[in-house]
């Protein structure tokens, strides 16, 4: 054991999430590469925006079925016809979807998405949504029947990982602070920090 800003730090534990999440994408690389002409929910779980983007580029390296990436803006109100209007005439091998997190009818859409549940039966292709802690919870209480239908599979940030992203973050406050002046006072929102940032739901997580 070591300690790193009075934080203690397994070195065995670094190891052990790399080898957890190694595991977890070769269990996404098959869920995915099973549900070849038919409809699957996937929930890939992951807090942290950077760690997120490093899977998804491995998935894309790792995996043999070609996916249909869709981002979906903040003013969406539905996710079955989200994905159905973005992909037109398309015949997707798999679908992954980014931005739940970020919708501002969080609640409506995901209610509407278990009231149409059964819809997404006319998919003939997996679908992976990529959820955080708070929209899984959601998820649970505002769309259980959709949610019950899940494969789920979990992303860890290493404890070094961690502190380092605590630390970035506490450097650009601080920069911002002293850019501003003394005479001038700082909000959440000016430091990125605002409620339902991505930062903050990030710095939340890691409690």
């Amino acid at each position: 054991m070591y300690v790193l800003n009075e934080v203690m730090i397994d070195p065995y534990q670094l190891e052990d999430t790399a080898v957890y999440n190694e595991r977890s994408l070769r269990t996404l690389v098959r869920a995915i590469v099973l549900s070849q002409g038919t409809f699957s929910l996937i929930l890939a779980h992951c807090n942290y925006t950077a760690l997120r983007d490093k899977i998804v580029q491995q998935l894309r390296e790792q995996c043999s079925v070609p996916i249909r990436e869709l981002v979906l803006e903040q003013s969406v109100k539905t996710l079955y016809s989200t994905i159905e209007t973005k992909l037109g005439q398309e015949e997707p091998s798999a679908v992954m979807v980014f931005g739940l997190e970020s919708v501002s009818a969080l609640e409506q859409l995901l209610r509407a998405t278990n009231r149409v549940q059964e819809e997404f039966r006319n998919f003939t292709f997996p679908v992976v949504l990529w959820i955080t802690d708070e929209v899984w919870q959601k998820l649970i209480r505002l769309a259980p029947n959709f949610e019950s239908w899940a494969t789920i599979v979990e992303f860890r940030l290493a404890n070094e990982d961690l502190i380092d992203f605590i630390e970035q973050t506490t450097d650009q406050v601080f920069a911002k602070i002293l850019d501003a002046g003394a005479n001038l006072f700082l909000d959440n929102a000016a430091l990125n920090l605002g409620i339902g940032s991505p930062r903050r739901v990030e710095l939340e997580s890691a409690r």
